[in-house]
This record gives C-alpha cells, structure tokens and sequence, in this order.
C-alpha cells in the first residue's frame, strides 16, 4: 500500500505526473545517462504542459524501417500495457504508423482525446503529427499539439466534437494525397476515445515540413513560428532560475538512485517521499515564474534581504501543486494541507542530500508498535486511515494488507 500526500491528489500535478510510475518506467532503460537525459525530458514537458500552459512540443525519435524509437527509452512499444484498455488502444494506433510508415507514409496524424471520467488525461485533447525526415528517412520529428473540447458539462467529455472536427479536417484537406494504411472500405467507426486512438491518419506526400504549418493553421487557427516562439521562451525562463537548475539536478540524482536501486521499493514507500517532494517544489517555482511571481533569492547580490533556497524549499512545499485548467478545480491554499505534511527533514539516502516530508499522521499511542497512516489503497482505491503493524500495514474497507517498514 502506498503512501500518498496528504491533500487531494485528483487537484494536483501528481494526478498527471505519478512518481512511482515514472521510477518504474526509469527502471527500464539500461543505461544510467539515457535515464538521467529521459527523466529530465519527461519532466520539462510535464512542466510546460501543466505549468506553462505550452500547447506545443516535439520530441524526436528514430525509425529502423520497422520500428519507432525513442532515443533514451528504446523501442516505443515497450511504453505501453496491454493491460490497461487506453494504453492497448494506443499501443494498436501506433503499431498502425509504425506499419504506415514501413509502406511508405512520411506524415501521420493521430488525436488523442481524453477519457471520460478519467482525470488524468485533462480537459483537453492532443493532435501528434509525426513527420519523417526526406532526407534522413530515419528521423521521425513528432509535432504535440494541444487543444480544448467543446461542449458544455456532461457532454464536454463525451462528444469529442472538437476532435472529430480535427480528425475529419484532416482527411478533408489531405485528400488529394495518397493515404497509407486506410480502413478497407474507408469506413472510420470513432465511437471512443479509444477508437480515436487506434485511427491514426497516415499519407505520403511530396513535402511533409512543407505542408505542416498550413496544416496546422488551417486545423487548429495556430502558426507553428508562434508556438515554437513561446515555448523555447518558456524553457529559457525556467532553466535559467537557480532554484529550478538546483531542485531539477538533484530531484534527477535521487531519481536515478531510485530507479538503479536494486531493493523492492514497494517494502519501503517513503522511498518515493522525496520525488513527491521535489516535484511539488520545481512545479510551485516554476509556476511563480510562469505568473511573474519571482521573489528573490540569496544569490542576488543586489537584494540586501534575500529569501534563502532552503527557506524557498520550506514556501513550496507549503503550497498544494494544484493544476488549473485540468478535469479538477485546482486549489494553492497552504491551509488546505494536513500540517504535518510541513514537517521537513533532511536526510540522506544513497548519498543524495533530500528533504522528505514525515506523511504517517494520526498516531496511535493505544500501542506502541501500532501507526495509523492516511492514503489511499492501491486495492479498493478508497481514501482511509490504515493501520501498520507487524510490518504490514491494513485497509480498514476493504481488508487488504501488503508489507510495510517505517
């Protein structure tokens, strides 16, 4: 069972953004700088998407005539579970290109809608809009675009109209070149988020680069040269802030750490304490910066009272990393944190100098070798306060335990 913070985490970056999957996820590429130079893109993307507010982004990956890769994480299939119905649905839409692409398509398009219900995906769909290289066949640049559904309440999430809209203004406007891997008959069923995601529209085409911006003009009302413009000024912004340069090489340290630790880190979840933590101080500064709020720090020589990083540290982690805009109202209120979530310690772990934040609340002294722990169980996935003891720790609703040591 693992330990979460102690506010809501259906309002926070940690609803998009989940420490222990992306740990997981670092375990899987071999070689230590890949992890450090993914684990670092992963993040910056998270932070522009849900802090900047950044509709664009790219990221480029290499195809081998048969399959995509991404240049830390290897082949891109092995991102994604058969397991979850979303991630097979993406797995399937994705083979799709890889398959388009080895029968020569140059341009593909694919929109990816939210999934109702599912507050993890945002109140906003994404057209990805991957472009083979004419003169490197094996470079595929993958363009991310970001824009709103429309509709009103209930229906906002259900309809999909703003992305059936897109889907269909491609096949308009990409009509006159040939389509690669189309559905026999031309028959396209979007029932779904998940069919939507297993559609991707492929073509071959004359100028890919060229097209492009026309394209994406013409489907989303955007010019590429001003979204390439705010979003270089956004990562120039951030990583030129000490507070963000220090936080973001030492959150990479502990991760890399963690993700080449060879334990079973789901014995011990505090672990991943102090990923929460350092994730929620990088979103809370850089999200300061975003809206102007840039209060000095003791590395301004020209400000006679300057603010210390620590003390920084201590101002972020008292600010619930709410995300705006996202499926859930976000909130920035330090009072709407348990109290004890503010109680810091600096530790040590694998050498790596960390805070951590003390989460097990509630203590019980009716036994001395008995601790309550508020969480939510990964099992029924209710919100309770669970009870360690013996080295186990136990939901009360549902009656499931799993080992645990403080």
């Amino acid at each position: 069972m693992k330990e979460t913070l102690n506010y809501n985490p259906q309002s926070t970056i940690f609803t998009y953004f989940r420490p222990e999957a992306e740990i997981e996820f670092l375990k899987k590429i071999g070689d230590p700088e890949a992890r450090v130079l993914y684990g670092r893109e992963s993040l910056l993307k998270t932070l522009a998407e849900f802090a900047g507010k950044i509709p664009f982004d790219q990221i480029d990956f290499y195809f081998d005539g048969q399959n995509l890769y991404h240049p830390q994480i290897g082949r891109l299939r092995n991102g994604f579970s058969e397991n979850d119905p979303r991630e097979k649905a993406d797995l399937a839409g994705l083979k799709k290109i890889e398959n388009d692409f080895a029968q020569g398509a140059n341009i593909s398009f694919w929109v990816s809608p939210p999934t109702p219900g599912d507050n993890r995906y945002g109140s906003y769909s994404f057209l990805w809009v991957m472009v083979r290289d004419e003169q490197h066949p094996g470079l595929v640049r993958e363009h991310i675009f970001r824009f709103d559904e429309t509709g009103n309440g209930a229906n906002r999430f259900n309809n999909f109209s703003q992305s059936t809209k897109v889907f269909t203004a491609i096949l308009t406007q990409m009509a006159r070149y040939q389509e690669i891997g189309a559905e026999p008959g031309g028959v396209i069923n979007l029932r779904n988020e998940k069919d939507f995601l297993r559609s991707p529209l492929s073509f071959k085409v004359d100028d890919p680069k060229k097209i492009l911006a026309p394209l994406v003009s013409n489907l989303l009302g955007k010019k590429m040269d001003d979204l390439n413009k705010k979003r270089d000024i956004f990562y120039k912004q951030i990583l030129a802030d000490p507070l963000v340069k220090t936080w973001l090489a030492e959150y990479l340290d502990y991760a890399e750490w963690l993700s080449s630790w060879q334990g079973d880190s789901s014995v011990n979840p505090s672990l991943y304490q102090p990923v929460y933590n350092y994730i929620q101080v990088i979103f809370n500064r850089v999200r300061a910066l975003v809206r102007g709020e840039n209060a000095a720090y003791e590395d301004d020589p020209a400000v006679s009272q300057p603010v210390t990083a620590a003390a920084a540290f201590d101002q972020y982690m008292g600010i619930v990393p709410g995300v705006e805009g996202g499926s859930c109202p976000a909130s920035s209120a330090a009072s709407s944190l348990d109290p004890s979530a503010n109680v810091l310690r600096k530790v040590r772990v694998g050498g790596v100098s960390l805070f951590q934040v003390d989460t097990i609340t509630n203590t019980s002294h009716s036994n001395k070798d008995e601790y309550t722990l508020h969480c939510h169980c990964p099992l029924c996935g209710a919100e309770v306060d669970a009870t360690i003891s013996d080295g186990k720790i136990h939901c009360p609703a549902c009656g499931g335990e799993a080992p645990y040591k403080c």
